[in-house]
């Protein structure tokens, strides 16, 4: 299928399944934020099951996050940036970190529960809420981002630049 064909099939199944579960966002919405037409494209097809998979797609997206919040509270010691990224943030910061990761995981935790409850209609929870969880979400983790860009700025500048080891080859 062209790819133009796949998009307009998307749409139309959208519309079916937007209508069905009561999906309070537009096809756009979810795009913009979670890629769902490149996504789509990328497979080739429109899923089957296409209210839990936009819900699984949007749960990937934060799961994402979910991994890097993870690594500012508990850093991989084999991961020296996790190290570094971690050593600016107080235990109060932790804890507010922690508040967004346990947001994080109600959110997969209620997308699992599509699959054992058979509830097709928790996708469109899982979405609405995705969607609007965002606006808070993406507030309180530029914050964090600002700072740890401003810590790898600052270091980035503060390090002397060693000389690269001679070669005996020239």
């Amino acid at each position: 299928m062209e790819p133009d064909q796949i998009l307009k099939k998307l749409e139309t199944d959208f519309n079916k399944v937007k209508k069905e579960l009561k999906i309070k966002q537009s096809l756009d919405e979810l795009d913009n934020l979670f890629s769902v037409r490149e996504i789509v494209l990328d497979k080739g097809r429109v899923p089957l099951d296409l209210g839990r998979s936009l819900a699984s797609i949007a749960v990937n997206f934060y799961m994402g996050w979910y991994n890097y919040l993870n690594g500012l509270i508990m850093p991989n010691p084999g991961f020296i940036a996790s190290m570094n990224e971690s050593s600016i943030f107080s235990e109060e910061d932790k804890d507010k970190i922690h508040i967004l990761m346990s947001k994080l995981m109600a959110l997969s935790s209620l997308n699992g529960r599509i699959t054992t409850s058979k509830d097709k209609k928790l996708a469109a929870e899982v979405i609405d809420r995705a969607i609007a969880l965002w606006p808070e979400f993406s507030k309180e983790v530029d914050e964090l981002l600002q700072r740890v860009n401003a810590m790898w700025e600052k270091r980035s500048k503060d390090q002397p630049q060693k000389k690269r080891p001679q070669s005996h080859y020239g």
